[in-house]
């Protein structure tokens, strides 16, 4: 879910479920322009634009469970989201155990 955060900040969100999971995503809305966003239970991308600039780049924020068919789905849901932006800058972030 995107949120506005005051004037000039804005999140994508995923819930919790239980003592699973729960991820955010922030930034300001004066430095970055979002291109394209996607959420899931394990990562929230957003592909993101500096301002002033033409480049853009990926950002992913990950999550993964401790079970392993949920980590099996999820390696295959990011590679599927890389393949998509076989070009682009990637920073990748967040909790693989």
């Amino acid at each position: 879910m995107r949120i506005k955060l005051g004037r000039h900040y804005e999140a994508l969100e995923v819930e919790s479920q239980g003592r699973e999971g729960g991820l955010a995503t922030i930034w300001d809305s004066r430095r970055l322009h979002i291109l394209s966003a996607e959420a899931c239970k394990h990562f929230i991308a957003v592909e993101a634009q500096p301002s002033g600039t033409s480049s853009s780049f990926l950002c992913v924020n990950i999550y993964s469970s401790q079970r392993l068919i949920d980590k099996t789905n999820f390696l295959l849901s990011l590679s599927s989201l890389l393949a998509r932006h076989p070009r682009s800058k990637c920073i990748l972030g967040g909790i693989l155990i």
